[in-house]
């Protein structure tokens, strides 16, 4: 590994119980950086940060803003018997992404 990448080591000094002498001791001090997966409209395998189980994701479609948006467009268009046509679609819709265990949302992917 590239010395470059980690920080450097922190040194400290500390006293010999027996003879007195101060020497010197290295503490290495490393940062785990974390990236959390990305949740779309599929189910995700993830850590649940309120159970802090390893789960599988269950989605839920629900309507959002696109879907309104989408109706009200088509609505003043005047194309009345089209506007319900987003309800029933699905990529118009977000995706909750909920824990299986403790049945908490975890995170909402939204299409727009």
């Amino acid at each position: 590994m590239d010395r470059g990448q980690f920080p450097p080591p922190y040194v400290a000094y500390q006293t010999h119980p027996v003879t007195g002498n101060i020497f010197p001791s290295v503490i290495m001090v490393y940062h785990a950086v974390i990236i959390p997966p990305r949740l779309t409209t599929v189910a995700g395998r993830m850590k649940c940060q309120y159970c802090q189980k390893e789960v599988i994701t269950e989605i839920k479609y629900i309507s959002g803003m696109m879907v309104w948006v989408i109706c009200a467009s088509l609505g003043f268009l005047g194309v009345w018997p089209c506007c319900l046509i987003p309800f029933c679609v699905k990529a118009c819709k977000d995706v909750e992404h909920s824990c299986p265990h403790c049945k908490t949302v975890i995170h909402v992917h939204k299409p727009m």
